[in-house]
């Protein structure tokens, strides 16, 4: 079984596209997301419709005092293109999964920023919450 676990990890690891991925949250389920060393984005599954999950995005962003320069919103999902008062570029995708299911992805600035999409996650499940 030693000999197996080597083996086992490596294939995680050229599965998961060469880094595997750090869990955010406390672990209990609640504010779990996933920072991909790869895309460097922070991505999360909520259990909310996407007619919940864009107006609480949209509030979490307004609380944060962030400004929105464009929003896009269809059936499939949404995109909002973001400044902060620095300047640095927040994207946010969120995606329909299911009729009571929407991920939401966060990036900040060009290289990422997990510390600050964490931040946009928190205000966003904030926002649902309330």
């Amino acid at each position: 079984m030693r000999r197996l676990l080597p083996f086992v990890l490596a294939l995680y690891v050229i599965c998961s596209g060469g880094c595997a991925p750090a869990t955010i949250g406390n672990g209990d389920g609640a504010g779990v997301g996933v920072f991909s060393y790869i895309t460097r984005d922070v991505k999360a599954t909520y259990h909310v419709s996407m007619d919940t999950a864009w107006p609480a995005t949209l509030k979490a962003l307004e609380q944060l005092q962030l400004t929105v320069e464009s929003k896009n919103l269809d059936a499939a999902g949404g995109v909002l293109n973001v400044k902060r008062a620095d300047g640095t570029d927040v994207k946010i995708h969120l995606k329909r999964l299911t009729d009571f299911s929407t991920r939401i992805r966060v990036w900040v600035g060009r290289m990422g920023n997990k510390t600050k999409s964490v931040l946009i996650h928190d205000a966003i499940r904030n926002a649902l919450s309330t």
